[in-house]
């Protein structure tokens, strides 16, 4: 859990550094403390409530910039067209790795996802068995519509920004580029919440 909190830390410290022209270092640090202050003082209650509403966030801001990327492109085709020219692979379900690979990690994030520990700790809040079953059949279908979304948002940085050095900025560089700094400033507290949602279960 230790080395899977590191990805929540990076995601809200890129956050801050974007947003706040922070060094990165500070970035890790602030959030860091928020997430154990946050923890520490809600438990169990707070983390599941506050992991709907932030769920929420996130999949609104995955589905939004999503449209927002077909939008920028002109649509489905153009942008699979932009896209393959520069990534040939990008969406050849085979793809470089192998039939396998792609095939098996396509079931991890879909479906697998539901079996981590930090979101099999959610079960536990649940009222009584029938809503804990409900909640894997309407979770795993959610998750899925989030990470393809999410997936898709970033053929915006293989086009827009193909000097970007560091992959994890992809989201905030196209979230950016594409709304209003207002807008893009509420879907950039959706990563925050994204690393909130996942770092409470895993203290937790």
């Amino acid at each position: 859990m230790y080395i899977y909190i590191i990805a929540q830390l990076k995601g809200g410290a890129l956050v801050a550094q974007y947003v706040f022209h922070v060094p990165y270092w500070v970035g890790v640090l602030v959030v860091a403390v928020v997430f154990i202050i946050y923890v520490s003082l809600g438990g169990m209650y707070a983390a599941t409530w506050t992991g709907f509403i932030q769920f929420s966030m996130m999949l609104a801001a995955a589905v939004i910039v999503f449209f927002a990327v077909l939008a920028g492109f002109g649509g489905w085709t153009q942008m699979v067209s932009e896209v393959q020219a520069l990534r040939p692979h990008f969406f050849d379900m085979w793809g470089r790795t192998g039939t396998l690979f792609n095939l098996s990690f396509g079931c991890v994030m879909g479906l697998a996802m539901m079996c981590s520990p930090h979101i099999l700790i959610r079960f536990y809040a649940a009222r009584d068995p029938k809503v804990a079953r409900n909640t894997v059949a309407v979770g795993t279908t959610l998750n899925m519509v989030f990470y393809f979304t999410s997936t898709m948002i970033v053929t915006g940085a293989v086009v827009w920004f193909k000097g970007l050095k560091d992959p994890d900025f992809a989201y905030i560089m196209v979230t950016g580029k594409l709304l209003s700094p207002v807008i893009a400033g509420i879907f950039f507290a959706a990563i925050w919440a994204a690393a909130m949602s996942t770092t409470d279960a895993q203290l937790i």
